[in-house]
């Protein structure tokens, strides 16, 4: 009888200590996912929104490759394959996914180490890098317009050169430039 109550109080403990851990994830403003065997089994709500799931079950139990752009996937699995082989590691890749909204994102993920009594967990955060990517892109932009406006030789050329790198970045057919005489104001 006394060992009964012994070993249902240690249940009661260990179920108590790991309802506690994962209310802490739940707190932890980075989407997290849990993946056994390249499946997820365990997603915050950072990654549901991440993923544009409605909820978690839309994730659970899907294969993380389900979600990657197919460029991306044996840089995916190569990843899977280090982090399981070495758990401690906490190596970062960047992978694009696309979320079940079928948008393109770019995601980094890194890799957290952590181990469960039944079996390996592969705890990942997640971070979405797409809206810095698109950053970068439009400030690497700005400057070379500004250098080509420092070197251009004739109106005509710098509106050409305006025009081939603007599209690069805006999907548009046309666009205009206009010049503004602020004395005379005049376009």
């Amino acid at each position: 009888m006394q060992l009964s109550f012994l070993e249902q109080m240690d249940t009661n403990k260990k179920d108590s200590q790991e309802d506690w851990g994962k209310q802490s994830l739940e707190l932890i403003p980075i989407a997290l996912i849990g993946l056994v065997n390249k499946k997820i089994i365990y997603c915050n709500q950072y990654a549901i929104a991440l993923f544009s799931a409605l909820d978690k079950d839309k994730l659970l139990t899907r294969k993380l490759s389900d979600f990657v752009s197919p460029r991306f996937k044996e840089k995916l699995i190569s990843y899977l394959y280090l982090i399981s082989s070495s758990p401690k590691s906490n190596e970062k890749i960047v992978v694009k996914f696309k979320n079940l909204k079928k948008k393109t994102i770019e995601i980094e993920l890194q890799h957290i180490s952590t181990t469960s009594d039944s079996q390996n967990i592969s705890l990942i955060a997640l971070r979405d890098i797409t809206s810095d990517k698109k950053h970068e892109i439009v400030q690497r932009t700005i400057l070379k317009i500004l250098n080509a406006g420092n070197s251009a030789l004739s109106i005509e050329s710098l509106c050409d050169y305006l025009y081939k790198t603007v599209v690069d970045i805006i999907p548009v057919n046309n666009f205009y430039v206009a010049l503004y005489d602020k004395s005379k104001q005049l376009l």
